[in-house]
């Protein structure tokens, strides 16, 4: 009734300790208003009488006097506080598998229970059912709620307080057992010498049964002479370390590739096996230049035997360690020292998945498969099946807020209230009047901005994006690079972190906030992050199915991306060599405007400029801080001339190559651009 799950010793935590008493005096208020104990209240208690605490106080006095077996047992001193949780045992960190508790009992079940991982979201407690034996299509699922080796009247005692009697086929076997009746068997009905177990059936033991069957229908016993004494039958036939041992056969190999389906594990080994082969030779060729090369290179001999022996806990243990140390790498000197370890970090992180998704620890699989994807995109295209079969399985486990959380689209708000001066707008079209043959000829040949209005007003992704919790639920455990701070002071910093961390973190507190004007954009900095410059759609192709695209774009490749942030999110004034389409899909965006004629007044940050920011080193980047510009050292921005406009959600905007752009988002904002 009042558990709450969390991190550590929940008795011992404040959270735990203010969730229990809150409902526990919700409780108590229920048990006062029901009357049930009124006479305990007025029997001269006069604390009791005057409300609150008393009354508290007298009900739980009362129920530790029920409790009581003894009523001359004297009633113990009741605190109130912690002694709550002798009246009402504390739940915290318990849970309910809403199908594993709907298995009935056996004691000859066919089904085994384990859980797997830890605490928290990000290691959620998982069950795992394991099958026995073959289990027919229809037969009933049960598992064991006791210790099922003892004797009958050892597990009818344990029973007790379950509310029923077992009548499972091994209660009714050894209940035939202990009143001395013995059936007899057909001389052909003997039991098959490479069964464990045995079987349940009239029929005897089926060859390719290990356990036998849980039917119900027949009681007879039998053994391979038909002479067995009636004392040791049962006792022989279910022996409780043959029943061990079996289970930990069932655990062990889990280990080695036997139960897992070869053709998916097969092309991720392979590429262990052999680029690791590939990467270690370059490893040798570049011997003890760098002080990890040797370090990496007895892991990564240790990862790939593991591989070609086909042991994957051997082969992910090399692999963690190996991705730690990669990782550790990257962070400390900021950037890869060379492609061989990156290649390297790439090897050891797929195996690392290899083992986690072997464990059925399915969704730290699939971080450890984004972290590779990320950092290390020589593997993307090579283990495709593997991927596959991970991802649909990591969603299995996800279990998010699904409670509406929408973004505002702000349509009813004017340029006036957003506290914007629009200077003179782009030219626009509304979705009906927009024709693709001419917008090629007015506007791409041209390289005239174009706004569209209510452009992709069709597409799915405009309901189902604006649902953060439901965007949550739906890819919360995927694994994504994220810029926090600002490209424009130089404080941007990247962080790898799940799509559930960012949107808990930054999203939906930017959503709450609603619009971003300057002022809220300055004083909220420390909230500010954004998914940008990733190729998202590539990591999860899924989230293509709510877009219906551009299909009237033309020549050569076309690629997409999206722009996942909170509002306050700046874009500094930059060009791209390529057309672009952006769409705007949830909340709004600001977007200025400045021609390729105006470059001459913009303060082209050059190639070879004094300047460390590895985004100005193409030559596309402008010194002007749009909308907070230093006129004094950059005087002639006040003569160049820009449109700006406002994008709403299902507005497009075409950017043609070579237009200078900066863009901010007014709210927690969802766009995609396509570039070709």
């Amino acid at each position: 009734l009042f558990g709450v799950a969390v991190d550590k010793e929940c008795d011992i935590t404040a959270s735990g300790r203010l969730f229990r008493r809150k409902h526990q005096r919700v409780l108590l208020k229920c048990l006062d208003e029901s009357g049930l104990f009124e006479d305990d209240i007025d029997d001269g208690n006069e604390d009791a009488s005057a409300g609150g605490d008393g009354v508290e106080d007298a009900i739980c006095r009362r129920l530790l006097d029920l409790e009581l077996s003894n009523g001359d047992e004297e009633v113990p001193s009741f605190d109130g506080g912690d002694d709550m949780d002798r009246l009402f045992t504390p739940l915290d960190g318990t849970a309910v598998f809403s199908l594993a508790c709907k298995m009935n009992h056996s004691c000859a079940p066919n089904v085994l229970v384990r859980y797997r991982c830890g605490w928290g979201e990000h290691q959620p407690l998982v069950l795992q059912c394991i099958a026995l034996r073959d289990i027919d299509e229809g037969e009933e699922l049960c598992i064991s709620y006791i210790r099922s080796d003892g004797s009958l009247e050892e597990r009818r005692e344990a029973l007790q307080n379950y509310g029923f009697r077992c009548e499972c086929s091994k209660c009714k076997e050894d209940s035939h057992v202990d009143n001395g009746r013995m059936h007899p068997q057909g001389a052909d009905d003997g039991i098959d010498e490479n069964s464990l177990f045995g079987s349940d059936s009239e029929n005897g033991y089926e060859e390719d049964d290990l356990f036998g069957s849980d039917s119900d229908e027949g009681d007879a016993v039998s053994d391979s002479n038909n002479v067995r004494e009636n004392t040791c039958s049962v006792d022989e036939r279910c022996d409780s370390i043959a029943l061990s041992d079996r289970i930990k056969d069932l655990f062990d190999c889990r280990q080695v590739l036997v139960e897992t389906p070869f053709s998916v594990y097969g092309s991720a080994l392979s590429f262990i096996i052999i680029d690791g082969s590939i990467i270690l030779s370059k490893l040798e060729v570049l011997g003890s230049k760098c002080k990890h090369v040797l370090q990496i290179t007895k892991i990564l001999q240790g990862c790939i035997e593991g591989a070609s022996q086909r042991h994957l806990r051997a082969c992910g243990w090399y692999g963690q360690v190996g991705e730690c140390i990669c990782f550790s790498i990257l962070q400390k000197l900021g950037a890869w020292p060379d492609s061989i370890t990156t290649e390297s970090y790439g090897c050891f992180a797929l195996a690392a998945s290899l083992n986690f998704a072997n464990q059925g620890m399915m969704i730290d699989s699939s971080r450890m498969l984004d972290k590779a994807m990320i950092l290390s995109p020589l593997i993307a295209g090579d283990v495709q099946d593997f991927v596959r079969y991970v991802r649909y399985h990591a969603s299995e486990f996800l279990f998010f807020d699904i409670s509406p959380c929408l973004v505002d689209d702000f349509s009813y708000m004017t340029e006036k209230i957003y506290g914007i001066s629009l200077r003179s707008p782009p030219m626009e079209l509304e979705k009906n009047d927009f024709v693709p043959q001419s917008f090629f000829s007015k506007y791409v040949e041209e390289s005239k901005p174009l706004v569209i209005r209510g452009f992709a007003s069709s597409w799915g992704a405009l309901d189902s994006w604006k649902d953060l919790n439901l965007f949550i639920a739906s890819y919360g455990h995927r694994l994504v690079p994220i810029e926090v701070g600002s490209m424009s002071d130089g404080t941007m910093k990247e962080e790898l972190m799940t799509i559930s961390d960012f949107f808990e973190t930054f999203m939906i507190k930017s959503r709450n906030i609603g619009f971003w004007d300057i002022q809220t954009m300055q004083e909220k900095s420390s909230f500010i992050a954004y998914l940008a410059q990733f190729r998202i759609f590539d990591h999860i192709p899924e989230l293509v199915s709510g877009l219906e695209g551009i299909s009237f774009l033309q020549g050569g490749h076309i690629e997409q991306n999206a722009w996942i942030g909170t509002g306050g999110t700046r874009t500094p004034l930059h060009f791209d060599s390529y057309d672009n389409i952006l769409v705007q899909v949830v909340g709004v965006k600001y977007v200025r405007l400045y021609n390729a004629d105006q470059s001459n007044k913009l303060y082209v940050i050059n190639a070879n400029g004094s300047t460390d920011k590895s985004f100005c080193r193409q030559g596309n980047f402008s010194a002007v801080n749009c909308e907070f510009e230093d006129t004094k050292k950059h005087p002639l921005c006040l003569k160049a001339t820009y449109m700006d406009t406002i994008l709403y959600p299902g507005d497009a905007l075409f950017i043609p190559a070579g237009c200078w752009h900066y863009i901010r988002s007014l709210s927690t904002s969802f766009s995609v651009n396509s570039f070709w």
